[in-house]
This record gives C-alpha cells, sequence and structure tokens, in this order.
C-alpha cells in the first residue's frame, strides 16, 4: 500500500455524514452554496468555515470528503500526534479537510508543519478546506505567517440551529439509522440533556446501540433509563 493510500486509510471521515442529511439553518443557505460551488469548481486554494459548536461544522467537512479524494483531520483529537508524520502525502490527496484547527494553532511546532502544508497544497493546486470556533482573521496563532494564509480564502459563517432545527436533525439522522424520534421523546431530551448538536448525535448513537442490543423501542421510559446510566449532560 502506498503512503497516499495509507494516509487516506487513516484520516478518513466518518461514514454516515452527507450534504443529502444535513439540516441547515436558513441563514446558511449562502455559506453551503459557496461551499460547494468551491468544492466542485477547478480553482484550488482554501476555504475557511467557522461557527459556534453545534452548528455542523465537522458534518460539513465529513461530507465534503464524500465528494473527491480527500483526508479528513480531527485535530481535537489528534493534537497529540507527530504533524510532520500526520500531513506525510497529504498534497497528494484532492481535498484536505482540517477541523477545528484553533486547538493546535498555539502550538509553534503545529503552525509551521500547517505552514509547509499549505504551501505544498498551494504548490500542487489542492483544495484546503478549515473549520475553526472563530473567523480566520481573529484566531490566535503562535505563527504570524500561518495566520496570515490562513485568511487568503476569506471566513465563512455557520449559524446554529434553533430548538425545531435541532428536532428536525435528530429526526433525519434517526430514520437513516432505522428508527423514529417521537415528539415525547424529543421534547423529553430537550429539557433533560445538552441542546448542544453534536452531543444530541453522540447521544442518539448510543440509544440506536443499547436499542438494538435489547430490542426495545426508542421511547421516554427508555431514553430515561439511558440517560440515569451514563448521567446528565450539561
Amino acid at each position: 500500500m502506498s503512503a497516499p493510500e495509507q494516509l487516506a486509510l487513516r484520516l478518513r471521515a466518518r461514514s454516515g455524514a452527507s450534504f443529502a442529511n444535513f439540516v441547515a439553518a436558513e441563514a446558511n443557505a449562502a455559506t453551503l452554496h459557496a461551499l460547494r460551488s468551491w468544492l466542485h469548481g477547478a480553482e484550488p486554494g482554501i476555504f475557511f468555515l467557522f461557527g459556534a459548536p453545534g452548528s455542523g461544522r465537522s458534518h460539513l467537512l465529513q461530507a465534503a470528503c464524500g465528494e473527491m479524494p480527500a483526508i479528513y483531520v480531527p485535530l481535537a483529537e489528534l493534537r497529540a500526534e507527530n504533524p510532520a508524520v500526520l500531513f506525510e502525502g497529504a498534497e497528494h490527496m484532492a481535498l484536505v479537510c482540517l477541523d477545528d484547527i484553533e486547538v493546535v494553532l498555539a502550538d509553534l511546532d503545529w503552525c509551521e508543519q500547517l505552514f509547509h502544508l499549505f504551501n505544498r497544497l498551494t504548490d500542487a493546486h489542492r483544495k484546503l478546506l478549515i473549520s475553526a470556533d472563530r473567523a480566520a482573521a481573529t484566531l490566535p496563532c503562535a505563527l504570524p505567517d500561518l495566520r496570515s494564509r490562513l485568511t487568503w480564502g476569506g471566513s465563512f459563517r455557520l449559524s446554529t440551529l434553533d430548538d425545531d432545527g435541532r428536532r428536525k436533525a435528530l429526526r433525519v439522522l434517526a430514520h437513516e439509522r432505522g428508527f423514529e424520534l417521537s415528539d415525547e421523546v424529543l421534547t423529553y431530551l430537550f429539557a433533560r440533556f445538552s441542546r448542544e448538536l453534536g452531543a444530541l448525535v453522540k447521544l442518539l448513537d448510543e440509544l440506536d446501540k443499547h436499542s438494538l442490543a435489547r430490542q426495545k423501542r426508542i421511547t421516554v421510559p427508555f431514553v430515561r433509563e439511558l440517560l440515569d446510566a451514563v448521567g446528565p449532560s450539561d
């Protein structure tokens, strides 16, 4: 197996995320249009996506990986890794997606390796999709030259969903997993659990796993039992 193939295998996006199952806030229509146009356009370069937790940044980066040969790098999970090794051969991919870049920008070694990655991708005419919790121009960064490059493509904002949007998103994701969420279950979840979409999706996976293992429908008593077992979420 070649180095690019090994890298792609290690840094594959999680299955299931697509543009089709992304429930977007109305305010995000222009950002989504810009992202998809950039992905399928001929021009290489950088696209910088920012928004609060639960706005769907990770979903969109993983969905983008399904559009072309790509790697997905969840930096919050991989910041203990050696970035020089992690990015070796990345310029052979059509698209590189860096999620949560803000978590490594205080580290000079990471910044230097990201700077070199940026230059290699530029020279190879590849695309670089980045997410963060704030706009590129406002990010603290240990390497000023890297911060400058992060602003080259502009910053596109993602707004978070309201409660109705979160309900719709959970219903879509539950349906894809083969079950339905009733109004009663959703109301109970929103009263007793975090309303941050990422936390809700993780809970959805747990509900799916436990309901399959025990061959039980997902009802309010079933959800209550699981929440009592795992503890409340903030």
